[in-house]
């Protein structure tokens, strides 16, 4: 009666039913996300701020989830947790197939908390419940059969890679959105009965415990623990939503590369938490910090070509960023008794640092300063917890740099290569002092992190002072900017780098369309057209 059941006896093949069923909800999971992007697209726009939305209700989701799970893990019986679980199950069952009313999207003044709102009434309960998938089942692994959870964790990332690449590539060739959601539902029944039947082996083998295998154990305090748990997801998870908004309106807006930085985010975290982990090499922490103050060269200078080049550096900015924090993460993580806080603060960072990248910098920020202002703190969250002692003996190091930095760069060095806004290809000449004070600085990822945040505020400083700008406004749908091109005695409307109206300020032509408003342009045409269909 109390017997373990057959498949028990065999660690590697329990371990494999389990990471099958993390796979096929993290699937499901991840399959549902770009589907929403999908549905709400004709209501709210293509701009990467309802993709970026439609990331940040899945963090609040995972979050939670993996809340629920850690209260869900505080009953001491595993057969109790997998009733209550597969109930849930049941319950968000019942919601589906999932509908979508966006409403009017115009009388909102916030569109991004639209975003949230309708998705969490049309997917709500069955997105939150099987965001608790993963850190339910991982538990069910350790405290049934008494085996190391943590091989779960890749194979969870391994099916939301799946699922984030099958839907552009398969799914959304060959199926509508209303079937398309159908086969969802389809498979959110198969998972149901995948989780019954895991719980019900796992309350089985409950009843017989061995020695529990040595598994790694956290050295640092709670609290700091927390802190350094929040920290390391919280900076990739804001740098993947940065790096996605300025990909998508400054070099080139296609929806696909929605999909294409959450893969590589994804891809990060499953090379993090491989069974022999990730060992982060100075060859790597170099690469990321000079590929990053290649890109604050290229971010001061506008730059949005050669494009393809422009977004594998990006790309690769964010794949190094997010490796080096994730691999800090797994090295951090805690004994199994700890395992849904040790999720839970993850989600918790992840939140956090979607939220600054989609509601708060947009309000804060009338351009995507964010994106080189996360670079650096990349480097000083992952400097700080990786080696707090030179942290501390370099905090007073790192202030100064930034002063001193920061003030050489804005008031001598970019004023005299570049006066009054002109003359940006001299600007790497004018990066070159800073980025070899940077590079000297790069013995210490926290250094570094310093270096690079004066580089960020010295440029900041100059381009709001010797620019050319006369008006900026950011909103959900992008960045409109006025300014007055050097040389040329008008004004120009721009969004990202798409001029979308021009006006001369001589008083006789003022009031003469440009660009395409022009009257020989396409706009002109349309409307001669227009006006000679209708003339009697």
């Amino acid at each position: 009666m109390n017997e373990i059941p057959k498949l028990g006896q065999s660690a590697a093949v329990t371990t494999s039913l389990f990471a099958f069923v993390s796979v096929v909800s993290a699937f499901l999971l991840f399959i549902v996300e770009p589907l929403c992007g999908k549905a709400l697209l004709p209501a709210f726009g293509g701009g990467p701020a309802l993709w970026n939305s439609c990331v940040v209700f899945f963090q609040v989701a995972l979050l939670v989830g993996y809340l629920g799970a850690h209260l869900l893990g505080k009953i001491s019986r595993v057969r109790t947790q997998a009733c209550i679980y597969v109930t849930l199950l049941g319950a968000g069952y019942l919601l589906l197939p999932f509908h979508f009313d966006p409403g009017d999207p115009s009388l909102s003044d916030y569109p991004a908390l639209s975003v949230l709102a309708v998705l969490t009434q049309a997917i709500g309960l069955p997105v939150f419940v099987l965001c608790a998938a993963a850190p339910t089942l991982q538990s069910w692994l350790a405290r049934g059969f008494q085996l190391d959870p943590y091989r779960l964790y890749a194979a969870s990332n391994a099916g939301s890679l799946c699922g984030l690449l099958a839907y552009p590539f398969l799914i959304e060739w060959t199926l509508g959105l209303h079937s398309q959601a159908v086969v969802w539902q389809f498979g959110y029944a198969v998972l149901i009965l995948l989780f019954a039947s895991l719980g019900y082996l796992a309350a089985r083998a409950e009843q017989v415990k061995p020695e529990a295998p040595a598994l790694p154990r956290f050295e640092l305090p709670r609290s700091r623990a927390l802190v350094t748990w929040i920290s390391l997801s919280a900076a990739p998870s804001a740098l993947l939503v940065a790096v996605t908004s300025y990909i998508t309106t400054d070099i080139a807006p296609v929806p696909l590369f929605w999909v294409l930085p959450l893969v590589i985010y994804l891809a990060t975290f499953i090379l993090a938490f491989r069974k022999e982990g990730f060992s982060i090499t100075h060859t790597l922490e170099r690469c990321f910090i000079l590929l990053a103050i290649a890109l604050q060269v290229i971010i001061a200078m506008e730059a949005s070509q050669p494009a393809l080049l422009l977004i594998c550096m990006h790309l690769a900015c964010l794949f190094l960023g997010s490796l080096l924090c994730h691999s800090e993460l797994a090295r951090s993580r805690p004994d199994v008794s700890l395992l849904t806080t040790f999720y839970l603060a993850i989600s918790v960072g992840g939140v956090l640092g979607g939220i600054f990248s989609t509601l708060i910098a947009p309000i804060l920020f009338t351009k995507l300063v964010e994106y080189p202002f996360l670079l650096a703190v990349i480097l000083l969250a992952y400097g700080f917890c990786s080696d707090r002692n030179a942290a501390r003996r370099s905090l007073v190091v790192g202030f100064v740099s930034v002063l001193s930095i920061a003030t050489l760069f804005s008031l001598f060095i970019l004023p005299l290569v570049a006066p009054h806004g002109e003359g940006r290809a001299f600007l790497p000449v004018a990066f070159a002092v800073p980025a070899i004070v940077c590079l000297y600085f790069s013995a210490s990822a926290w250094q570094a992190g310093w270096s690079l945040l004066a580089l960020f505020f010295g440029a900041l400083l100059y381009s709001s002072t010797h620019g050319s700008e006369i008006f900026r406004y950011r909103s959900f749908y992008g960045t409109l900017r006025v300014a007055q091109p050097a040389g040329k005695n008008e004004m120009a409307l721009v969004h990202g780098h798409v001029v979308h109206g021009r006006q001369s300020l001589t008083e006789r032509s003022e009031c003469v369309p440009l660009g395409y408003y022009h009257q020989r342009g396409p706009a002109g045409e349309f409307f001669t057209a227009f006006q000679a269909s209708h003339t009697p």
